[in-house]
């Protein structure tokens, strides 16, 4: 989990895990990957993504509900 006082800086991870699943999609698909190389890049997008769910319920504003981003 990622404390509330850190900035959260993930949001070009979730990108490129993203990308990244779906050059493995294409690779599971066309027979040069295995299964569990598929569920491994699943399990990385999807870990970045809770994180990123996680800080954004302790980060975001009352008010206006938005989620509060701080750059390095």
């Amino acid at each position: 989990m990622i404390p509330a006082t850190k900035p959260f800086t993930k949001v070009v991870e979730i990108q490129r895990a993203e990308e990244n699943f779906q050059s493995v999609i294409l690779k599971l698909l066309n027979n040069v990957i295995t299964f569990e190389e598929f569920e491994k890049s699943h399990k990385v997008l999807f870990n970045v993504c809770d994180e990123f769910g996680s800080y954004a319920k302790k980060n975001k504003n009352p008010i206006t509900h938005d989620v509060i981003f701080f750059d390095k």
